[in-house]
């Protein structure tokens, strides 16, 4: 994930989490996760809190109609087909959307792009008891010829703004590399152009291994704040 400030009128930060592939032409489903937790008000507030509040669900409502279903705004994720950025593709694919509710809480979003034989499918449950949306991206060849050289395949990409209040905050957990301060909890103030990137050890083949290897992240925010947490099917770079 690349986290940067900056100087302007409203700062903001942006997030990009990638897939580790340099490229590969594409001839099954590539998967990666995520979840996206909102809440307001304080992290201490919101740790301690038992019920869920209305101002938490809205702000859920209104980031999943902003960035999931609205047939304008670019999606949450992005990746490179043939060199060029889906930021500029998808807006020219053909895009369908359905809608169901599979319980009282969970509602399924289905958001498929298609185009010269690459389908893009996110498959998102969204809750409506708890401020919470988690989807996950499907790329598939569904031609008789090779894709493209797909790359940057980043699952999350999105920004988080703010206008005046405290900085940024990020807390987190070291991984798991077999010393003493395994899995140790830390706390960062993103301050302007800081850039902090977490990986796993790309040699262990495990999810959570090295000092920046844990892949959950809460990202406080004035007057609220995002958990952000990462599938673990495999290697991963935030």
């Amino acid at each position: 994930m690349f986290f940067k400030q900056c100087s302007y009128d409203q700062e903001w930060l942006r997030g990009n989490i990638a897939s580790p592939f340099l490229g590969a032409r594409l001839s099954h489903w590539l998967i990666t996760a995520v979840a996206l937790v909102a809440f307001a008000g304080s992290c201490l507030q919101a740790l301690a809190a038992v019920t869920v509040t209305s101002q938490e669900i809205a702000l859920k409502d209104q980031w999943v109609q902003r960035n999931l279903l609205s047939p304008i705004n670019l999606p949450p994720f992005s990746f490179a087909s043939g060199g060029e950025s889906s930021t500029i593709l998808l807006p020219l694919w053909n895009r369908v959307r359905t809608d169901t509710i599979l319980d009282t809480n969970r509602t399924q979003h289905v958001l498929t792009w298609t185009n010269n034989g690459l389908e893009v499918k996110c498959i998102a449950v969204e809750y409506s008891n708890y401020p919470v949306v988690e989807w996950t991206v499907y790329l598939k060849n569904v031609g008789s010829s090779n894709s493209s050289i797909l790359q940057d395949i980043k699952g999350l990409n999105s920004g988080f703004h703010r206008t005046n209040g405290p900085e940024f905050i990020l807390n987190g957990n070291k991984g798991d590399f077999t010393t003493e301060d395994s899995y140790e909890p830390y706390r960062i103030a993103l301050l302007p152009n800081t850039v902090k990137t977490c990986a796993p050890f790309y040699y262990s083949g495990k999810s959570s291994d090295g000092p920046d290897g844990w892949p959950y992240y809460n990202l406080q925010i004035p007057d609220g704040g995002v958990i952000l947490a990462i599938g673990w099917p495999g290697q991963g770079a935030v």
